[in-house]
């Protein structure tokens, strides 16, 4: 995963001291997909709002465990609801915001397959299979 630009700011002046300090541990963090590399903003990256029932699986503390040599890895099921109603398209990309819409874009990267999701496709992340590497 490579950070935004929102974290990666967020990052410097918390360890450096400077600017304005503003990392602090979300409650809750949003795992979202797209069809896109979602860049540095997480903005404009395709990712299927208002198409076949798509919203950000909210994660939480339990999703992930602890740090191990600069990686992070999902340690639960991360699963979105069902595609009802239309496909959300050829998938091949994820973002973590902090926020179910909007809020600030914290990285993404890219997937290592691209999945179509079709009408009726419940797409998950298996634990394990999302993995956050610093460095």
């Amino acid at each position: 995963m490579s950070f935004g630009n929102y974290l990666e700011d967020a990052v410097l002046d918390h360890v450096f001291g400077t600017g304005a300090d503003t990392l602090t541990a979300a409650a809750t963090l949003y795992v979202a997909i797209g069809t896109s590399d979602p860049g540095e903003t997480g903005l404009a990256w395709g990712e299927p709002h208002g198409v076949g029932n798509y919203a950000r699986k909210a994660v939480f503390g339990g999703h992930f465990g602890a740090s191990s040599n600069g990686t992070k890895s999902s340690s639960a099921d991360i699963q979105f609801g069902s595609a009802d109603g239309a496909a959300w398209g050829s998938i091949g990309y994820f973002g973590i915001f902090d926020a179910g819409s909007a809020g600030n874009f914290y990285g993404g990267g890219q997937l290592s397959a691209v999945k179509y999701i079709a009408d009726g496709d419940i797409p998950k992340f298996s634990s394990g299979n999302l993995t956050i590497t610093l460095g």
